[in-house]
């Protein structure tokens, strides 16, 4: 029962408080309570010592001797302060607090104990030294040092022995058996490799699949291609133009061809079905040139009776028909350069025969630039309505002064 406290009011006779009955009860419980602890009865309080033995509590309950106690449960004490040396009661927070680790700085020095020492002593390195052990940085190992062998792919800083490292070195010869050279490795099997880009050209190694893919550019290339021997061309086939007088095997290009063939044009006056080029005067007669055939690229006829060159080396043949004139010569006159090249001189009859003959001539020159040329006709014998040539019967149309030009170069 727990101790029971007298309600006394707040002031005198406030009626708040314990009835004498109710009080008198309280005190009666409490000692009740208090008599039942002690270890024997007594009559009263006077009985009571005034003092207790350690013993006279042995065997009550809740309570332990203050010599030898034996206490139970979970016992608790106030811990003392850190370093105290007394018989004060030491708590396991007192304990802990008296085994921290030192930290030392520089260079400790302790007295070396005795070489047979097997305690708890601190050893110092002479110690250590005269055992004969090596230190944990950098030993120095004698004899035939033992440990323990790591199992076989260890990559960590464990201690290699001699079996790990012929275990190591039996997986190693085994992979390398299976390894080829890299200087002229023979290959066995199928061996494969990443295939490289098309157009590749370098040490990089061909797979088939590469080498299939150059074949197959290549004959689509070669589908291209004409035969070396016998080719057959097709479309518009070109070639280098070889040098003018060039005499060899080289192929001939049309621009060849034409270089070396020469240009040619024939200037002439052609008239239709029975018609006369003209009346002759006794003089000069220039020659009327009005029908262009062939080649028109260097000559032109200009009004009805000149026509121009452009630069170059020509061959140059004329023909100019007369009729009952006499004596007659044509001649080719450059009337930009006023020189003459003469034909040859004929000779017809001047009676009412109708007899015809033609002065020809023939010129070769060269001209730095355009020139104008015209054929004049010289004539002894003026001759009416034909004297410069005479039709053919019948004909579609007849054909008078002809000059015929071969550009060679």
């Amino acid at each position: 029962m727990a101790y029971q406290a007298l309600l006394l009011g707040a002031v005198e006779n406030d009626g708040t408080g314990d009835t004498l009955r109710v009080g008198g009860a309280k005190i009666n419980a409490n000692f009740t309570e208090l008599y039942a602890k002690f270890p024997v009865a007594y009559a009263d309080i006077t009985d009571a010592p005034t003092t207790f033995a350690f013993a006279d509590l042995t065997g009550v309950p809740g309570f332990a001797l203050l010599e030898s106690p034996a206490f139970s449960g979970i016992p608790a004490a106030p811990t003392a302060a850190k370093a105290t040396n007394t018989t004060q009661l030491a708590t396991t927070a007192f304990v802990q607090s008296q085994s921290d680790t030192p930290t030392f700085t520089g260079v400790v020095t302790v007295p070396t104990p005795a070489g047979a020492d097997n305690s708890n002593t601190v050893a110092t390195t002479a110690f250590v030294k005269a055992l004969g052990y090596a230190p944990i940085a950098s030993p120095t190992f004698t004899g035939l040092p033992a440990a323990p062998t790591a199992s076989l792919g260890n990559n960590t800083t464990q201690l290699a022995t001699t079996a790990f490292v012929a275990a190591t070195k039996v997986v190693i010869d085994n992979a390398i058996a299976l390894k080829a050279n890299l200087a002229s490795p023979v290959l066995t099997g199928t061996p494969t490799a990443p295939t490289a880009a098309p157009n590749t050209n370098t040490l990089q190694l061909a797979t088939t699949a590469f080498v299939e893919a150059v074949r197959v550019v290549l004959n689509a290339a070669i589908a291209l291609k004409s035969n070396i021997i016998s080719p057959a061309f097709t479309g518009v086939p070109t070639a280098p133009t070889a040098a003018p007088a060039t005499n060899t095997t080289q192929l001939a290009t049309t621009a060849f061809v034409q270089a070396a063939v020469p240009l040619k044009c024939v200037l002439s006056e052609t008239l239709g079905v029975n018609a006369n080029s003209g009346a002759s005067l006794a003089g000069s007669n220039i020659r009327v040139l009005n029908t262009q055939t062939g080649n028109t690229t260097f000559a032109t006829i200009v009004g009805s009776n000149t026509f121009t060159l452009t630069a170059g080396t020509y061959e140059v043949d004329w023909r100019a028909p007369n009729t009952e004139g006499a004596q007659h010569v044509a001649v080719l006159e450059n009337t930009t350069d006023t020189l003459s090249y003469f034909g040859s001189a004929a000779f017809g009859s001047a009676s009412a025969d109708r007899a015809q003959t033609d002065s020809i001539g023939t010129a070769t020159f060269t001209i730095a630039a355009t020139k104008t040329f015209r054929l004049n006709h010289f004539i002894a014998v003026a001759k009416g309505i034909n004297g410069l040539g005479v039709y053919f019967p019948g004909a579609t149309s007849n054909v008078y002064t002809q000059v015929k030009i071969a550009k060679v170069s």
